[in-house]
């Protein structure tokens, strides 16, 4: 027989809340106080755990708050480094674990958590209860990936259960206990699942409410997510039943045919321009532009658009005269990356010119440290994989990883001194994280005269060949703009480059032989060739840089942006 735990108070149970909260700061001011309230009504001891996963907010700050002003009941855990959301809920289990029932739900205050009343009337007839969402509250993107993901969970494990991602749930603590967790991504709400069903636990699934998110950006669509939960679901597959199956072959073949459909599946909707990445929808825009002339724009950090930057400046005038531009400039690029942004958008764009930005203060050793690392076994595969789009994009990530991991050196590297007070203003940090590891860096760009660094400019020159092969195949008119550096412009940067670590030669302040050598080659191809460097020398007592940066400033961004328009216009007329 159901009972009501508001009416018998000697049958109210004991309660450990917790809510994982990730850049929740405004939603956590919502969820904590009416979960305060209701808990008190429910339960005769309880307490409350916020889990703070490396908020970029001031989720810490409000979660910290809440637990003094709530306390003894709030106590919050603050994650260092970001755990991902499977962290987060494996952090609130060994956390909040005081009391007989584990009570959770998200920080996004998406869940009414007032409907922990009707899934007390079930306990302690049953073990936990589990909230199945009546309408989720999401996109239909989502709606499509979550029926999806049921199904694959479904196929797979065999669980009986209608939505193993709801976030609303309440477990008797000792069966959470005892439940062991691999995963990191979301599928760590499928391992409850499973470590319930492995322990005989009593489960009761119930209807309950879901929200649209009132605040902040919900990240169970980004692609990253999805491939993390899927790569979760594959391991747990491996680690759970083909151990207990004599048949390997049959259910290997099973897991393949799942994990199939679900590629083919994420292709078509990719295809279609759902599929929820800058990527996809740079794809699907191109093919429904029209214009009389199209720009493609390559480079680094230089070619970024931001405000009053030379490559900003360069679009806006170059749609006032009736040419559409398409800038896929990444910071952190090198001729590598133009070769493969080349060919991953001539064909859709087709545009009538291609403008390559080449910076010299760092383009020659973007290859120059990639020589001595072995080639990859799946490099042989790319060529035959070029067709897809999750190819592109699944290489879009490992690139950006690439750049973040620098980054992440700088950062956590306990072996590299504490930062200097004037290297936190620059706007490149991986400068000197650069200077440190690589102290010869400049000497290598600039002067180019170490066997190393001839070599790495040869295959520099291989990378811009097969760009010149491609623009010749499309009919494409190709442009190399070489950006010079601050020292090849004045000497004002040298206190900046010797104090984050570089060595210098007086010879850098002097140099051109990037500038030469990117002349000879375009000579050799008769290709259109704009060197900068003249006209940032023609007034020495300028400053065209950031102060602590290798970057321009306004001045320099204007400048470039003037001697491209000039050359130019007679290009696009």
């Amino acid at each position: 027989m159901k009972y009501n735990p508001l009416k018998l108070k000697t049958k109210k149970p004991s309660i450990s809340f917790f809510c994982p909260a990730y850049n929740d700061e405004k939603n956590l001011r919502l969820l904590i106080p009416k979960t305060i309230n209701l808990l008190k009504s429910v339960a005769w001891v309880f307490e409350v755990v916020i889990i703070d996963d490396a908020s970029r907010d001031n989720t810490g700050k409000v979660a910290d708050d809440l637990a003094k002003r709530y306390a003894p009941y709030v106590r919050v855990v603050h994650h260092k480094k970001n755990r991902d959301y499977g962290g987060a809920i494996r952090s609130g289990f060994t956390t909040a674990n005081k009391y007989e029932y584990i009570f959770y739900t998200d920080g996004d205050n998406q869940y009414d958590v007032n409907e922990l009343k009707k899934m007390l009337e079930y306990v302690p007839t049953y073990d936990a209860v589990i909230g199945v969402r009546k309408k989720p509250a999401i996109t239909l993107m989502r709606i499509i990936q979550s029926k999806l993901y049921n199904w694959m969970v479904q196929s797979l494990f065999h669980i009986d259960s209608e939505d193993v991602g709801c976030a609303l749930r309440l477990i008797k603590q000792k069966y959470i206990a005892q439940i062991h967790f691999y995963s990191a991504s979301s599928f760590v709400q499928v391992e409850v699942l499973l470590g319930l069903k492995d322990l005989g636990a009593k489960i009761k699934q119930i209807p309950v409410n879901h929200s649209p998110r009132k605040y902040g950006k919900a990240s169970g669509g980004n692609p990253n997510v999805i491939l993390h939960t899927v790569t979760d679901l594959v391991k747990a597959y491996f680690r759970r039943i083909l151990p207990t199956k004599r048949n390997c072959i049959k259910y290997c073949a099973r897991l393949l045919f799942t994990l199939g459909f679900i590629l083919i599946g994420l292709e078509v909707l990719a295809r279609f321009g759902i599929l929820s990445s800058e990527l996809f929808r740079t794809q699907q825009s191109i093919k429904t532009l029209h214009a009389p002339k199209k720009i493609l724009l390559i480079g680094d950090s230089f070619t970024s658009e931001y405000e009053n930057s030379y490559a900003l400046r360069l679009r806006l005038w170059l749609e006032s005269q009736d040419v559409s531009v398409l800038n896929q400039a990444v910071p952190g690029d090198g001729p590598e990356l133009y070769l493969q942004r080349t060919e991953r958008y001539i064909e859709d764009y087709k545009p009538n010119i291609i403008i390559v930005n080449y910076y010299v203060g760092n383009d020659l050793t973007d290859t120059l440290y990639k020589l001595n690392q072995p080639q990859k076994w799946y490099r042989k595969l790319e060529p035959k994989l070029e067709f897809s789009y999750l190819f592109w994009y699944v290489r879009e990530q490992l690139n950006g990883l690439i750049t973040q991991n620098r980054l992440r050196w700088l950062v956590q590297n306990p072996t590299l001194p504490t930062l200097p007070e004037q290297i936190k203003t620059i706007r490149n940090p991986t400068l000197y994280a650069v200077a440190q590891k690589y102290p010869q860096h400049l000497l290598e760009n600039l002067l180019i005269e170490t066997p190393e660094a001839k070599s790495a400019w040869q295959k520099n020159q291989e990378y811009l060949e097969k760009i010149v092969a491609i623009s010749n195949k499309y009919k494409a008119k190709l442009l190399i703009i070489s950006m010079p550096n601050t020292l090849q412009v004045n000497n004002s940067h040298l206190p900046f480059y010797k104090s984050i670590g570089f060595t210098l030669d007086e010879k850098l302040l002097t140099t051109t032989t990037p500038q030469n050598l990117l002349s000879q080659y375009c000579t050799k191809y008769q290709l259109s060739c704009l060197d900068l460097l003249p006209e940032f020398k023609a007034t020495p007592a300028a400053e065209y840089y950031l102060n602590n940066d290798d970057h321009w400033n306004e001045a320099g961004n204007k400048l470039a942006f003037e001697q491209v328009s000039s050359f130019l216009l007679p290009l696009i007329h």
